[in-house]
């Protein structure tokens, strides 16, 4: 607060900050409504897959049918994985500090006051732009597993279905 470094253009300042700190918190919400959706669709494919498994018979299942199930599974943990990775990045700044900004306001003008905010709130959007960036890097590596299980689960629940129709 004592620096002597004055912010010429002070109110696009604290515009550009208010608004980039706004940004980053949409975005953060952008990437858990994805994580929410990811999730429906990782856990609903192997729920399918154990529906139709349970309602055959251990003679309809052969070895490429449980080696493709097996690997479909494993491609399941790999996606939960990585989206309990996602949803683990918590470590936000949620802007300025109540305390402070209450003791700062008896001290200070509003035109120092204005400055401290920015500052606290480009420091906050700063962090938590990389955050947000890590979070979204977990978010893409669980594209690949979801595909990956999805291809495997419904070749396994091909295989098997295929193994009936040869023994008929």
């Amino acid at each position: 607060m004592e620096n002597s470094d004055e912010i010429k253009a002070l109110e696009t300042y604290y515009e550009v900050a208010n608004s980039e700190y706004d940004r980053i918190h949409t975005y953060f919400d952008q990437i858990d409504n994805k994580v929410g959706f990811l999730i429906a669709v990782v856990i609903g494919v192997p729920i399918a897959a154990v529906g139709f498994a349970s309602q055959s018979k251990p003679t309809d299942f052969n070895w490429l049918s449980l080696v493709l199930g097996v690997t479909g599974i494993l491609a399941f943990l790999g996606a939960g994985w990585y989206i309990l990775r996602a949803l683990s990045t918590r470590s936000v700044k949620l802007g300025v500090p109540y305390k402070d900004f209450a003791d700062y306001c008896k001290q200070y003008e509003d035109k120092k006051m204005k400055e401290w905010v920015a500052d606290i709130l480009i420091q906050s959007s700063e962090f938590n732009y990389k955050e947000a960036l890590q979070k979204a890097g977990y978010l893409k590596k669980v594209v690949p597993f979801l595909i990956a299980e999805v291809l495997f689960l419904l070749a396994g629940i091909i295989a098997v279905l295929v193994g009936k129709i040869i023994s008929l």
